[in-house]
């Protein structure tokens, strides 16, 4: 009995422990999400600052060539093959910036595949510790009834050996 206790005890424990490791999961994964939130802000913050800077360059260029007519076509030249730099560095970044984007969605389906995976793992241990301990009260039942049946075996052997005894001494 005091195994079974202890048993049961432990079970407790032990799902206690599965509801703390759940919760310490779902926290990570918020914090996940936060982050790539964050992330993703920082990376469209500094776009938006790289597309000032290209426009304060632009601008520039366009002073330059406007007060230095004799070398406009030069100016213009750098000022296109600059700009064609810049924008095709615009470009790789955006598309590694889309590619990360897409690979931090397919990693989120992932988790919250592996989430829900999770989740039903638990409901299916918690079912199997409801019959378990179901099955333990029954296993229990039947062990105090055992005992009872015992007992009145022996109290009645011991009853019809008083009667032969008392039978006897007669």
């Amino acid at each position: 009995m005091i195994e079974i206790n202890k048993i049961q005890q432990i079970k407790i424990l032990a799902s206690s422990k599965l509801l703390e490791l759940h919760k310490t999961i779902e926290n990570i994964l918020l914090l996940s999400t936060k982050n790539r939130e964050k992330r993703k802000d920082d990376i469209k913050i500094k776009l938006e600052e790289l597309k000032k800077i290209m426009n304060v360059c632009k601008k520039d260029c366009e002073v330059i060539l406007n007060e230095t007519e004799d070398s406009k076509l030069h100016l213009e030249n750098i000022y296109v093959k600059e700009l064609n730099i810049r924008n095709d560095h615009i470009k790789k970044a955006q598309e590694n910036i889309n590619k990360i984007e897409n690979d931090i969605d397919e990693l989120t389906i992932k988790k919250n595949e592996l989430y829900k995976e999770y989740q039903i793992i638990c409901k299916e241990i918690n079912m199997k510790n409801k019959e378990l301990s179901e099955q333990m009260s029954i296993l229990s039942l039947y062990k105090k009834e055992l005992n009872d049946t015992e007992h009145n075996y022996l109290n009645k052997l011991s009853n019809t050996n008083k009667s032969k005894h008392m039978n006897q001494e007669r």
